[in-house]
């Protein structure tokens, strides 16, 4: 359970964040990380999609497939603090969800650090190659990876490497399963 000083530092932080115009992104709508009083596990996404702009992150068709596999395992959503390696969403010329650039997560990862660092968590799940390369360094194999378990020395907490939940939408039921398999690993760590 989140202290008053904890939830007090996290709503000053919000107005902070969503007031945020630090890099070009913000022109593209920002999400608030999601948290609640009793948040006690960290979950790194990508960025923003066009559902999660003014809302919050994983609510749209990767985040139902994400909660839908998260509570299979008996994990809620009101057990994390969720946020992503940018706040505010990417946006190709064609109007599509975009990809963040390294300078745009560099930019963003001090309020991903402050989030943390505030709530504390006791382990850490990161959700594709863009949250796993902003903590490792590397960004490409989540598949060989997913499930792999990793120490993050500054932070003091278990990461899992999982691949994102769109996979549950562009590779079907394999997937899926690589999601189920980092989930449970996350679970019983």
């Amino acid at each position: 359970m989140l202290t008053k000083h904890q939830i007090r530092l996290l709503k000053l932080l919000d107005e902070q964040l969503l007031s945020c115009k630090d890099c070009d992104l913000w022109t593209g709508g920002t999400s608030k990380p999601y948290w609640t009083s009793t948040s006690k596990y960290g979950m790194i996404g990508e960025a923003p999609g066009e559902k999660e702009v003014r809302r919050e992150p994983f609510v749209g068709p990767a985040g139902k497939k994400l909660w839908d596999v998260a509570n299979s395992l008996g994990l809620k959503k009101e057990d994390f603090l969720i946020i992503n390696t940018v706040n505010c969403r990417p946006i190709r010329e064609d109007g599509t969800n975009g990809m963040p650039t390294p300078d745009q997560c560099d930019t963003c990862f001090p309020y991903m650090r402050k989030y943390l660092k505030i709530v504390k968590p006791k382990k850490v799940i990161l959700l594709g190659n863009y949250a796993t390369g902003v903590f490792t360094g590397s960004n490409s194999g989540i598949m060989m990876k997913n499930s792999s378990v990793v120490k993050h020395n500054f932070f003091d907490f278990d990461i899992v490497l999982s691949v994102h939940p769109s996979m549950c939408i562009y590779a079907g039921s394999e997937g899926k399963a690589m999601l189920y398999k980092s989930m449970k690993v996350f679970k019983e760590l």
